[in-house]
């Protein structure tokens, strides 16, 4: 009944149309076409080669600043008409002894009609309640600070009415501007080190090293007077800049080896880090800042913007990279304006808009972060609430009727809000109430994005100033894995309010997950799914649940039935470093001391943790019921960026495989060798000279059985193929899929990649559909007889331009086959091709499928008159067929008699022989039917004069 509450008064006060609005024409939403793609549509330079830096939305118009580069003065405001994003307009420009001591922005953070900029001195507030006639209220000259890169303001957060102030190596200043008119400085804050990008989100307050510094520092702000350290965490890239969303802190990296790594970590808990992953973006010049919108990453390097894609937050990848400008570029500063990028220049050679979707914006914005998280107790009385979104925010839609915090079925707060980074914050204006329970609600259709789209899912989350909470279930911890060829077992700690669990399961790590079971509150909490087939990766989630309903999913993790090499002795093992450790990275000179192996952020339940230089051997006694060895390599993450070392493998002696040096920083790479016949397989690592951190492991490390039939015996030809039955065997052996969403088809015949649909054909129960260029699936046939074959493709498009073919032993027999535009996608026809020569036997058939989205029911290949019959003689042979000029023989150790016929059966050739006869030299290119009598019987075969 709450939560009905919750969306009754919602819905109320988006009706009486009480929320605030812009007052200016805000942002174009635009189509821009594919050649403009990755490219500038506006470009501007300011006066004495000055350049910008950040841009903002406020009122309806961007704002942004101008200014020398490296931090000096002086500096302007330009503020545009960005209705029309190809032609934005000029509406203000102040230039005057007001600005003269800007310096660089790196924030422009927003709270009621004020705007702080940044000052080599301090910091000004400026009124920006008339966009076209800014008003500078307040310029707070701070001591301590310089005009220069790292004594100044470097970066500043406005969590109102705190103003947080990164002081590069002196640390952060807290000043309180409760009087716009009148700040004061509370506190100086020294760090462990230097700051530089610095973020308050709630009650914590997020801190990095910039400009080839390392590390975050975070603080407790409760009391937000008096920070208190939480957590000093040094194990990252060397980094230019970062930003927080979504619980993740990305950082831009700068002065490494490689300048084109940067890593992504988790920060949702700020006593724990982890690392989710590094990516190498290809690009050897120096990343300077990046931002955040819905799933993507955006990096500004010196020489080019970088979007990522991020939605699977390990297997992030580059989909979009260009220049805004080519003389004296420094694309430093990116922020999001729905399908554009505004990138601010400070070599002043351009700054001004690109393109990074063609596609007007339409994805609405979410909450993906908040602060107190859901279901904390024992909260601070000096609370504020903050949030993270997934898009920049219009501070307009940021107000009491959108963003709601509230006890329970009470009156929402009265406040203060700000806004900078996709991040708002509220602060109440009276200290929160002892031991209630409190509701922070983000209605649906209250905040909006630049370009206007709404939030559409309301958003509700829950915390307690006392022990205990009146709301449903928290957010339980990270579930942990255990594997087995036979199941993927899950157990978890107690989750705070729960009564029962559930845990879903997906093919993908973004969903859509399913529920595959139930737990009561019982000790211990484990679950044990058995419906599983091996070799394939599988995603759960576990949520408690209550009389409020079901809680917030644990974090996704990933499981994989496998046989592991864990599970089957070696004949031999080195290592330089203590023993070869058993589902565990390395560690220390002790057994069994290592961590849960950790690659790049993913955790790895089995798996081999060795150092440098080290050498396991297996023999035929663990090798010989498999085809493949499969594994994930790197230097864990343990030793952090270091380490250097060199992966290979080697079957019967013999090299098949070489990593190159990999460190700390390295994307993790992929094993896959074959083992068939092989007698001996030898994982080694040798050092490449950095001994002290040379923890390599040999994740998830796993023997493949081979491809075998779904249905446990071969598919016999002639005869119908189901196309859902290709082989087991899983990826890469029995199947290829160009993507890893899962089975979007939905039905539940199989639990892999391979996307399954209900058919609604009048033949079968399901086809294969959702194909992309380059999947295949294999399936293991048995020919009974050599002979010519009709084979018959039930196969359904909505469109032009599907093509597909039919491999044998991975020899094309079909060419390339145009699949027909059939008007839908579950309306079917069949394609028929005559005349396919077969060998009789077993082998591996492969359907191809060489463009995207092509739906396919079952192939069936037909004989009719195609094959021997023993009945006539197990000697006959007939060959070659199909022939060419020199015609061709039958050889049958008996007497016989035979005719050739035409098509219409017009007889063209006839005689009598024994032993071996040559003919046919004369007939002409077509398709002919030959007979062949003895004493004994007679049959008529498909012959095939090409």
């Amino acid at each position: 009944m709450k939560k009905l509450n919750t969306i009754l008064l919602v819905n109320l006060l988006l009706a009486a149309n009480i929320l605030f609005g812009q007052i200016g024409p805000g942002l174009g939403n635009l189509t821009y076409t594919a050649a403009e793609l990755n490219k500038a549509i506006w470009t501007y330079t300011e006066v004495n080669h000055y350049g910008s830096t950040m841009a903002t939305m406020h009122n309806g118009y961007m704002i942004t600043t101008f200014h020398p580069d490296s931090g000096k003065p002086p500096g302007g405001i330009l503020v545009w008409d960005v209705s029309n994003p190809r032609k934005p307009v000029l509406v203000s420009r102040v230039y005057n002894n007001q600005t003269s001591t800007f310096r660089e922005q790196h924030a422009l953070p927003q709270h009621d009609k004020y705007i702080v900029m940044q000052d080599g001195f301090g910091f000004q507030i400026w009124d920006f309640s008339n966009p076209r006639n800014p008003v500078q209220t307040k310029r707070h000259v701070m001591s301590g600070y310089a005009h220069d890169d790292y004594g100044s303001c470097w970066q500043i957060f406005w969590q109102a009415p705190y103003i947080y102030i990164a002081n590069g190596s002196r640390g952060f200043d807290v000043v309180d501007a409760t009087n716009i008119n009148n700040p004061v400085l509370v506190k100086h804050v020294n760090t462990p080190r230097q700051v530089g990008p610095i973020f308050a989100i709630g009650n914590i307050l997020y801190t990095s090293a910039h400009d080839f510094g390392r590390g975050f520092t975070f603080f407790d702000i409760s009391d937000p007077r008096d920070p208190k350290l939480i957590n000093s965490y040094s194990n990252t890239e060397n980094m230019y800049a970062s930003v927080i969303n979504g619980n993740k802190m990305i950082i831009s990296a700068r002065g490494n080896a490689n300048n084109a790594v940067f890593g992504t970590y988790d920060v949702s808990d700020p006593y724990n880090i982890k690392k989710i992953t590094t990516l190498n973006i290809g690009n050897s010049a120096e990343q300077l800042y990046c931002s955040t919108q819905d799933d993507y990453i955006f990096q500004g390097c010196q020489y080019e913007i970088v979007k990522i894609d991020a939605s699977i937050p390990t297997q992030q990848r580059v989909v979009g990279r260009g220049l805004l400008v080519t003389s004296d570029p420094d694309h430093g500063q990116v922020t999001p304006f729905g399908n554009l990028i505004f990138a601010g220049n400070d070599h002043g050679s351009g700054s001004g808009f690109f393109v990074h979707q063609t596609a007007p914006d339409k994805k609405a914005p979410k909450v993906n972060m908040v602060i107190p998280k859901s279901n904390d107790v024992n909260r601070a009385l000096t609370s504020r609430i903050g949030i993270t979104l997934t898009d920049n925010i219009q501070f307009e839609s940021i107000n009491k009727n959108t963003f709601i915090v509230r006890p329970i079925g009470g009156e929402a707060l009265d406040g203060k809000y700000s806004y900078q980074f996709s991040i708002a914050n509220f602060a109440p204006n009276q200290p929160l109430k002892p031991n209630t329970t409190y509701e922070i609600v983000i209605p649906a259709g209250g905040m909006k994005d630049y370009s206007g789209n709404a939030i559409e899912e309301t958003f509700v989350s829950y915390f307690s100033t006392g022990p205990t909470g009146d709301f449903p279930p928290a957010q339980g911890g990270t579930p942990y894995v255990v594997e087995d060829y036979r199941f993927v077992a899950l157990t978890w700690n107690p989750i705070s309010n729960a009564t029962s669990y559930t845990i879903k399961r997906s093919l993908s790590p973004i969903g859509p997950f399913e529920t595959i079971g139930t737990v009561g509150n019982v000790s211990p909490l484990y679950f044990t799914d058995t419906e599983i087939e091996t070799d394939q990766y599988y995603y759960y989630t576990v949520s408690g649940v209550n009389s409020f309903g079901e809680g917030t999913p644990s974090v996704v993790v990933r499981g994989m039935p496998a046989h592991y090499v864990t599970d089957y002795p070696w004949l031999s093992s080195t290592n330089a470093w203590g023993p070869v450790e058993i589902d565990q990275s390395n560690g220390e000179a002790d057994a069994d001391d290592g961590n849960y192996i950790t690659l790049n952020g993913q955790v790895y339940s089995r798996g081999l943790g060795v150092h440098a230089n080290s050498s396991v051997t297996y023999n035929n006694i663990s090798l010989s019921n498999f085809q493949r060895f499969n594994s994930d390599i790197g230097v864990d993450d343990e030793v952090g960026t270091g380490g250097s070392v060199i992966f290979s493998v080697l079957v019967d002696g013999k090299e098949v495989f070489n990593s190159g040096v990999m460190t700390g920083a390295s994307p993790t790479q992929h094993v896959d060798v074959d083992l068939k016949g092989a007698s001996t397989l030898t994982l080694n690592v040798s050092s490449n000279g950095d001994e002290g951190l040379d923890h390599a492991s040999w994740a998830g490390a796993r023997f493949r059985l081979p491809q075998r039939p779904f249905n446990g015996s071969a598919h016999v030809i002639p005869g119908r193929i189901e196309a859902e039955e290709y082989d087991l065997g899983g990826e890469g052996l029995a199947y290829h899929e160009a993507n890893t969403n899962g089975n979007q088809g939905g039905a539940t015949l199989r639990s892999d990649e391979v996307d399954i649909e209900v058919t609604s054909d009048v033949d079968g129960d399901f086809n294969i559909g959702y194909t992309l260029t380059g999947e295949w699936l294999e399936y293991t046939v048995e020919v009974l007889k050599t002979g010519i074959y009709d084979l018959d493709l039930r196969l359904a498009k909505d469109g032009d331009g599907g093509l597909i073919h039919v491999e044998i032993d991975g020899v094309n027999i079909t060419g390339s086959i145009a699949v027909p535009n059939t008007g839908g996608w579950q309306t079917w026809q069949t394609l028929v091709l005559d005349d396919l020569s077969l060998t009789a036997g077993k082998h591996e058939m492969r359907i191809v499928f060489d463009s995207d989205y092509s739906n396919i029911n079952y192939v069936e290949f037909k004989d009719l008159v195609t094959y021997l019959n023993d009945e006539v003689s197990s000697s006959l042979q007939i060959y070659p067929n199909p022939f060419g000029a020199n015609g061709f023989s039958i050889q049958l150790n008996e007497s016989f008699d035979y005719i050739i016929t035409d098509i219409l059966g017009h007889a063209l050739l006839e005689g009598h022989s024994e032993g071996v006869t040559s003919i046919g030299e004369e007939l002409t290119s077509g398709t002919y039917l030959l007979k062949i009598r003895t004493e004994k019987d007679s049959k008529d075969f498909k012959i095939i004069k090409k």
